[in-house]
């Protein structure tokens, strides 16, 4: 995570001054991303059951993950938004 945070806040258009700061980092972002796709494909790879509710909510929750993703991407390139400073963010709760 800290490796994607160095990068985006090299290479993220720098924010408008009143842009409002993202709750999480960006690595933390594409951490939850990468998290929940390789749950979702372990689900479909090993479940007795493909239309089982918990394999549709895992894919479910990917996608929506994709779209905050997106959304937050479209938010950087019009500088709306800005990275949260570092030095005060804290691991997700289920890192800790």
């Amino acid at each position: 995570m800290g490796s994607v945070d160095t990068w985006a806040a090299q290479h993220l258009p720098p924010p408008r001054s009143n842009a409002r700061p993202v709750a999480e980092s960006f690595g933390t972002v594409v951490d939850r991303i990468a998290y929940s796709q390789v749950r979702a494909y372990r689900l479909l790879m090993t479940a007795d059951d493909l239309a089982a509710p918990r394999v549709h909510a895992a894919w479910y929750r990917l996608a929506e993950l994709a779209d905050t993703y997106t959304d937050l991407i479209t938010a950087f390139g019009r500088r709306t938004v800005r990275l949260p400073d570092l030095s005060e963010a804290h691991p997700p709760e289920w890192l800790r």
